[in-house]
C-alpha cells in the first residue's frame, strides 16, 4: 500500500482476542454490584448503555470531551452527579477492572506488527472506540502485552470529541498524527466501525479472525487478512 505513513490500530478484537459478550455481561453485572449503593440496577443500566449510545451517536459540540458528554449524559438518566459518577468509575476501573484479565489474551503478530512498523517509522495510533477511561484502555493492551510507548496517539475518553464510526473520530486521528486521511490506514476488525474510516479518505484494512457486524453493507476494505499478512503487505518482514 503505497503512501501509508500512519496506521490507526483497532484494539478489542484485533490486537488482543478479547471474549466480548462473555467481558462485556460480567463487566455490567460487576458495574451493576459496584454502584449499588447509588443506583438500583435497572437504572445504572439504563443510564451507562444510554450514555454510551449518545456518544456513539453523534460527535461532542466543540471544546467538549467524550469524557464531558458521558457523564453529562449518565447525569441526565440517572441523577447522579458527574463528579460522583466520575470517582465511582474512576475507582472501579483502578480496583475492579483489573481482574477481568482472563477474558482477555494475545493475538498473534500484533507486538511484531507494532514493533517493526514503529522502527520503519510509521506514526502509530491506537484507534479503540473510545468509550471507556484511558486506564481502562492501558489496561486492556496490556492484556496483549502490549506497551503504549509505540503509540503517537491513544485513544480514550478524555482525549476525544468523537466515536467510531463517526467521520470526526478517524480525521480527529489523523491530525494527532500530523498526517492527512489519505496517508492513514485503519486496521480492524469491525466490518461496520473500522471500515468507516474510508469515508474519511482512509484505507482501510479487515483484520481477521475475529470479525464483528459482518453483515455490514457498502464497506470494502482495500485488504484483508492475518496481521502476519499486513506485516508482509507493508514491507514489514
Amino acid at each position: 500500500m503505497k503512501g501509508i505513513k500512519g496506521l490507526l490500530l483497532d484494539l478489542d478484537g484485533t490486537l488482543v482476542d478479547i471474549k466480548v459478550s462473555f467481558f462485556l455481561d460480567t463487566m455490567m453485572e460487576s458495574m451493576v454490584d459496584y454502584f449499588i449503593a447509588l443506583l438500583d440496577p435497572e437504572t445504572f443500566r439504563r443510564g451507562l448503555i444510554g450514555s454510551i449510545d449518545e456518544l456513539i451517536s453523534s460527535p461532542r459540540s466543540s471544546g467538549e470531551t467524550n469524557q464531558d458528554g458521558f457523564y453529562d449524559a449518565f447525569f441526565r438518566l440517572t441523577g447522579l452527579s458527574p463528579e460522583a459518577a466520575q470517582q465511582g468509575f474512576d475507582a472501579y476501573y483502578r480496583d475492579v477492572f483489573p481482574g477481568f484479565s482472563e477474558y482477555g489474551s494475545y493475538v498473534d503478530g500484533a507486538l511484531d506488527l507494532i514493533e517493526s512498523a514503529h522502527e520503519r517509522g510509521f506514526a502509530l495510533a491506537l484507534a479503540t472506540n473510545p468509550i471507556f477511561p484511558r486506564a481502562a484502555v492501558l489496561e486492556r493492551m496490556s492484556w496483549g502485552n502490549l506497551s503504549p510507548d509505540p503509540f503517537t496517539f491513544i485513544a480514550a475518553l478524555e482525549n476525544t470529541r468523537a466515536c467510531k464510526p463517526q467521520i470526526e473520530f478517524f480525521t480527529a486521528v489523523a491530525d494527532a498524527l500530523d498526517l492527512h486521511p489519505e496517508q492513514c490506514l485503519m486496521v480492524g476488525n469491525d466490518v461496520a466501525h473500522d471500515l468507516a474510516a474510508s469515508s474519511a479518505g482512509m484505507r482501510t484494512y479487515l483484520a481477521e479472525p475475529h470479525l464483528v457486524r459482518e453483515d455490514a453493507s457498502g464497506n470494502v476494505p482495500d485488504g484483508r487478512g492475518l496481521l502476519r499478512d499486513l506485516g508482509r503487505t507493508l514491507g514489514l518482514w
